[in-house]
């Protein structure tokens, strides 16, 4: 968040990455901050969205 303070955020993640994007995403969006995009490949945790 150093270099990009304000955002909007664009993330993403390969398998068990999506899950920390994915959290990431919430985290960010819960401190005010826009989320442009989530983007997970290969979603093996679907039934937890």
């Amino acid at each position: 968040m150093e270099q990009n303070p304000d955002g909007p955020y664009a993330l993403s993640g390969y398998s068990f990455g999506g899950i920390i994007a994915f959290e990431m995403a919430r985290q960010l969006e819960a401190l005010g901050k826009e989320v442009k995009m989530l983007a997970t490949i290969y979603p093996i945790f679907q039934q937890w969205l």
